[in-house]
């Protein structure tokens, strides 16, 4: 007896599948090849997205050093949400394993990195399970470039369902630090321009 043929295959921008797939197998092969590559990326995301805006300086070229960490008085840290961990929102993924993961390496490289909190309720509860930068002494939450218009809402990373989510999370809070650093910078030369234009 001959052996049972395996169906055709067929070639998809998902790669093969079998000639009888259905939408919904294509759908769902689209979004696995979506999702590792999203968990690649990401990790580079992280460290090259506070980066890319202290190294366009300069003299950060030019001594091809690590960028100056943060004053003391200058704080900024996510806070995971334990609520929407507890009660499994979502999928109920716990993202403050990978986000100090990220944020010690990071720190280790010299880059900005906020500290990892856990934390009560942090709102838009639909949306679990989210994270939320918060800066300063009060703990104000922020808002970064690249959020979505819900996010920015917010001032919350809604949806944090996967390592690659909470890596975006974390590049994307890593650019806001460093710009914040960039800027609180620019302020203190100016201001002792002005202090030296005035002493003479």
């Amino acid at each position: 007896k001959s052996l049972p043929r395996s169906p055709p295959e067929r070639a998809s921008p998902h790669g093969l599948l079998p000639e009888g797939a259905s939408r919904q197998q294509m759908a769902l092969a689209g979004r696995r090849q979506i999702g590792a590559r999203g968990a690649r990326a990401g990790v580079l995301l992280a460290l090259a997205a506070g980066a890319a805006v202290l190294l366009s300086r300069p003299s950060t070229l030019a001594s091809a050093t690590p960028p100056p960490a943060a004053k003391p008085g200058t704080k900024f840290a996510l806070r995971v949400c334990e609520k929407c961990i507890g009660r499994k929102a979502g999928t109920g993924y716990n993202s403050f394993p990978v986000l100090e993961r990220t944020a010690a390496a990071a720190a280790a490289a010299g880059w900005p990195a906020p500290t990892v909190e856990s934390s009560g309720c942090l709102g838009a509860c639909e949306y679990g399970p989210n994270v939320r930068l918060v800066k300063g002494k009060y703990a104000i939450p922020v808002a970064v470039a690249g959020m979505t218009e819900e996010e920015t809402d917010y001032k919350v990373f809604l949806s944090v369902s996967t390592e690659s989510m909470a890596e975006r999370a974390f590049g994307l809070s890593s650019r806001a630090i460093a710009e914040a650093q960039q800027s609180e910078e620019a302020e203190e030369e100016t201001g002792q321009a002005e202090a030296a234009a005035a002493a003479l």
